[in-house]
């Protein structure tokens, strides 16, 4: 399965590396709780961690890559998501500050707070050491991950994000799921 996963990330980022105008690429640390249930259930905690590499689509959306990882106090991260994401901006997406010639004529420019939703779906898998009595709470599947946030643009490229999102596997061995509250930074290239 971590074959199939690097052959997806690695096909991704040659799409993305086409046409890198356009990327937007972020990193949001959060506060929320991971569970992975199979044999015995376990949970870790406190942190979360999202990263994404995106690319707009229109004015109000973008498709991408993300990874999502659960992350300790005792700097451990044993569950991991890795898919795809979409956001729709109800508004509009933020643009950097640039001068009006190099703007996009074809899209709306928003600078003000905007407020998307979105969902992400791919793999997921924890990976924790089985218990003294040899049970486990190792699982694997498909995730979906809905969410919702508000991004605003701070400078030309650097912009904040905060967001609200839910992970949990649907098919899969075992059950794994996320709940975050997080805020981060993104970044136009």
């Amino acid at each position: 399965m971590r074959l199939k996963l690097h052959v997806l990330v690695l096909i991704l980022f040659q799409v993305f590396s086409l046409a890198a105008h356009g990327l937007t690429v972020s990193a949001v640390l959060g506060m929320g709780s991971s569970q992975t249930k199979n044999e015995i259930a376990e949970q870790e905690g406190p942190f979360s961690q999202a990263y994404t590499i995106e690319k707009m689509q229109s004015s109000n959306s973008s498709i991408g890559i993300e990874h999502l990882r659960s992350f300790s106090s005792k700097l451990v991260s044993s569950i991991s998501y890795t898919g795809v994401i979409y956001r729709y901006y109800l508004n509009a997406a933020p643009v950097g500050y640039f001068k009006p010639e190099e703007l996009d004529t074809g899209r709306i420019s928003y600078r003000d707070f905007s407020i998307f939703t979105g969902a992400g779906a791919g793999f997921t898998q924890s990976s924790r050491l089985p218990d003294p009595s040899g049970l486990s709470s190792n699982a694997a599947g498909i995730y979906l991950s809905p969410r919702v946030g508000v991004d605003y643009q701070l400078t030309g490229r650097l912009g904040v994000r905060s967001e609200l999102l839910i992970a949990m596997s649907l098919i899969g061995k075992g059950q794994i799921s996320t709940f975050s509250v997080g805020a981060g930074i993104y970044y136009f290239f």
